[in-house]
């Protein structure tokens, strides 16, 4: 790793051009379906879906990250990721995050997620209290929607995305800027047995 500080990390997986430029179009159908000032959404070419976050860490907390995932980048082979049907979280009625499921990949990132939970366990971090959903985040909810307008919005903008050949996972680093929230890539893990990525 490059720079020796402090930083907010966590450990994802990126999402290829052809699924951001999904996303950025997705998007721009929700703004244009939803009341002004509803949505807050993430930068389409910083969207990813997170393993693990792991918050503030010092570059002794962030080595220590670096060696427990590395192993299992080399036992993980490459796999299929795709991505479909619109949902939030917790739920309709009072949403605070509007994501895209996974119609290909997920029980493999649930896989890898599992296993990065143990070996960081292991090293020494806290596990994760809640059960890991895999998604990728679309928006931020800002204030609470009309009742059955979420529904509604959810039913009318479903999108599936491209296949994209996963070969890699990173150690992020979310940093504040002036243009706003950048994730930045502080050490990335290649998999084992890689294919053919999607452009």
């Amino acid at each position: 790793m490059n720079e020796r500080r402090a930083a907010r990390v966590f450990l994802a997986v990126g999402i290829s051009m052809d699924i951001a430029d999904v996303v950025a179009r997705l998007q721009k159908v929700l703004e244009q379906n939803a009341p002004a000032g509803l949505f807050r959404f993430v930068d389409a070419q910083q969207a990813h879906v997170t393993l693990r976050f792991l918050g503030q860490r010092t570059p002794g907390e962030q080595d220590r990250i670096v060696r427990a995932a590395a192993p299992l980048a080399k036992e993980t082979v490459a796999f299929a990721l795709a991505f479909g049907a619109l949902g939030v979280f917790p739920d309709e009625r009072r949403p605070h995050t509007l994501w895209m499921g996974l119609t290909e990949g997920r029980s493999e990132l649930i896989e890898l997620a599992a296993r990065l939970q143990v070996q960081l366990a292991a090293a020494g971090f806290t596990p994760e209290g809640r059960p890991y959903v895999p998604h990728l985040t679309l928006a931020r909810v800002k204030q609470r929607p009309p009742a059955g307008l979420m529904n509604a919005i959810l039913a009318a903008a479903a999108a599936e995305t491209p296949v994209q050949s996963v070969e890699s996972f990173a150690l992020m680093e979310s940093r504040s800027t002036a243009a706003g929230v950048r994730y930045v890539p502080l050490c990335t893990f290649r998999l084992e047995n890689p294919c053919t990525p999607s452009k």
